[in-house]
């Protein structure tokens, strides 16, 4: 704290907290020598956090000041944040606007990035676009810019982008690439450079980070520039249709990798990074032109679906957890299958629990166990393994290929239930369906 690593001091200081929390709750009667620790760290918390909150605000007054000078690369730069970060109406209005930002969207952005910058680097090489910009001294906010200017490790094809063989970082292509496009100064050759390198990433097959949608944005950028250079097309018919399949195919996949997303709860706003082909797709069917967007119903279907997701996301994860239909058997053998898939199922919401473990209160990795499996766990490395929400991840996917497995089985004489387990999805059509069921049961039991 005394050389403002606030970042640091804010993860250990919670840590103790909830450690002495937990305590006081399970030894209450050791309160006197508990009590006073308790508020010491409570104190330290809220010093911490009143520093963070003048270091935001001053790194915004700072911004808004930079604002202002006319030859300022802020707002091209902000517009890239705010995209990156997929906050892409809030993009859209600062790019289109000569206004100034307000305090409170910069205090989200600056927030939001800190919260991702140690996961994503496509966020934090935005930031260090900043590092050497005149317009503000982005090294005298030392409690941020020691977040900001840290080798976090996040992407092995920046750490040896030389041995993948690229000249530079890629994370920096891109951000030097999408800062050029929204300050209308981005040239044919430096998109044909960031479209080589986007092409050169997808062969390399290189892992990606776990916690962030990098392809995605990745992805949009590529789309970005081939509307500003005519790549889908210059007659306006053919690039509005190429356009539109583009879309439709990157919006498609990112709601089937929506059952993915709950495996990662500590995850900040993954699901708003990778939003930016939903807005691009639903904003196509309200243009004026409706000549231009005459497309079939499963479009609409897409679109209605994909305005609904994130609302639908709890439906999905129930249907993943418990048998969307209570089927009656009678026959031996069906009524061990569905023992077996209830079994896997316990398992299952076990395995999340753990997940979550990496977000709840700390009392919540503490909790009562067996005698046995407590002394099996005193070893450390065991402990780790127990606790561990990436062996729990791996369980997740181990238990839903099994039911999958399980929902072959049940083809034989539950051939509707076998193809709603193969493939758990929550839509408008389901949900509209699902409730007319239970008010037809009520209706029934009424008359």
């Amino acid at each position: 704290m005394k050389t403002n690593g606030l970042f640091g001091s804010r993860l250990l200081a919670e840590k103790a907290y909830s450690i002495l929390q937990v305590n006081l709750r399970r030894h209450f009667g050791h309160a006197k020598e508990l009590l006073p620790a308790l508020n010491r760290y409570q104190k330290i918390l809220r010093t911490i956090e009143e520093r963070y909150e003048i270091a935001v605000l001053n790194l915004t007054d700072d911004l808004r000041e930079a604002w202002e000078t006319s030859n300022s690369r802020i707002r091209p730069w902000l517009t890239a944040l705010l995209w990156t970060l997929g906050l892409v109406p809030e993009s859209s209005a600062i790019h289109k606007s000569n206004s100034l930002p307000s305090r409170r969207l910069l205090k989200q952005v600056i927030n939001r990035s800190i919260e991702c910058i140690p996961d994503d680097p496509l966020i934090q090489y935005i930031w260090l676009e900043l590092k050497n910009d005149t317009s503000i001294d982005l090294r005298a906010h030392q409690a941020l810019f020691s977040i900001i200017n840290h080798y976090w490790d996040q992407w092995l094809i920046d750490k040896r982008h030389q041995a993948f063989g690229f000249n530079v970082e890629p994370s920096r292509i891109y951000s030097q690439t999408l800062i050029k496009l929204f300050a209308n100064g981005l040239s044919e050759a430096m998109s044909t450079e960031y479209m080589i390198t986007y092409k050169h990433i997808l062969d390399t097959k290189a892992e990606l980070p776990y916690r962030c949608e990098i392809i995605h944005r990745l992805h949009m950028l590529c789309h970005l520039i081939a509307k500003r250079f005519h790549y889908y097309g210059t007659d306006l018919a053919t690039a509005s249709s190429n356009s539109l399949s583009f879309l439709k195919g990157l919006t498609e996949s990112e709601c089937d990798s929506q059952i993915i997303y709950f495996r990662y709860p500590e995850n900040p706003a993954c699901q708003f990074r990778t939003s930016h082909s939903s807005f691009d797709f639903i904003e196509f069917f309200f243009k004026a032109d409706r000549e231009l967007n005459r497309t079939s119903n499963g479009h609409y279907n897409i679109m209605v679906n994909t305005m609904e997701r994130f609302r639908m996301g709890a439906i999905l994860y129930w249907l993943q957890v418990n048998p969307p239909l209570i089927i009656c058997a009678t026959a031996p053998e069906d009524v061990m299958l569905f023992q077996e898939e209830q079994k896997l199922l316990q398992d299952l919401r076990g395995a999340y629990f753990l997940v979550l473990g990496t977000i709840l209160p700390q009392q919540f990795n503490w909790n009562d166990i067996d005698w046995d499996d407590l002394v099996k766990i005193q070893e450390p490395a065991k402990r780790k393994w127990f606790y561990s929400p990436d062996v729990a991840r791996k369980e997740m996917i181990a238990i839903e290929e099994s039911l999958i497995k399980l929902a072959d089985r049940f083809s034989v004489n539950f051939a509707k239930y076998a193809t709603q387990r193969r493939a758990p999805n929550a839509t408008i059509e389901q949900l509209i369906s699902i409730l007319n069921f239970h008010v037809h049961k009520i209706s029934l039991k009424d008359s």
